[in-house]
């Protein structure tokens, strides 16, 4: 039976050379180079503001993270699926653009708390600068559980290494 990790028990801070974490290793199922950024390209990204990443402990270890930058969605990508009544040519997004999990602490709703977490920042962002959606891109085994978190899919492309990659969206509800 598996042990649900909650929310309030997790220390969210961001990612940073002090908090390092070299025993993170989100390896399993890994198709989308999640570890590899985790080690080598996270911090990077920051010194660049191409994202922030923000790392989830529990018990002094790191057991997840996620990476969240701005974005935006066209308005012809979404407008069959959704009712939008101010005509906008691009509406604005927080991309999350990486979350990951440390293999010895999945199935504890670990990645939930984040995503949820990540669709919290968006509301505050919407109420500061606005933001309409939260958008994400991921791949056919991992779309079922953005699903679950409450993503729509809107847009399924082919990508270079010849799967599909699958772009999700959650509406921030006013």
């Amino acid at each position: 039976m598996s042990i649900e990790v909650k929310f309030s028990d997790l220390i969210i801070l961001p990612y940073s050379r002090e908090n390092y974490d070299e025993t993170f290793d989100c390896t399993d199922g890994d198709t989308m180079g999640l570890n590899e950024f985790y080690h080598d390209e996270a911090l990077d990204y920051q010194d660049e503001r191409l994202g922030i990443t923000y790392v989830f402990n529990y018990d002094l270890k790191t057991v997840g993270y996620a990476t969240i930058a701005m974005s935006k969605i066209v308005r012809d990508e979404i407008k069959r699926r959704f009712r939008l009544p101010i005509p906008q040519q691009d509406y604005p997004a927080l991309l999350i653009g990486r979350l990951a999990v440390d293999n010895k602490w999945r199935k504890k709703y670990i990645g939930t708390n984040i995503c949820k977490w990540c669709i919290g920042r968006a509301v505050s962002l919407s109420e500061e600068i606005g933001c309409r959606y939260v958008v994400l891109q991921t791949d056919e085994e991992h779309k079922f559980f953005y699903e679950k978190c409450g993503f729509s899919l809107f847009k399924e492309e082919p990508n270079r290494k010849g799967t599909i990659d699958y772009w999700y969206l959650y509406k921030i509800d006013i």
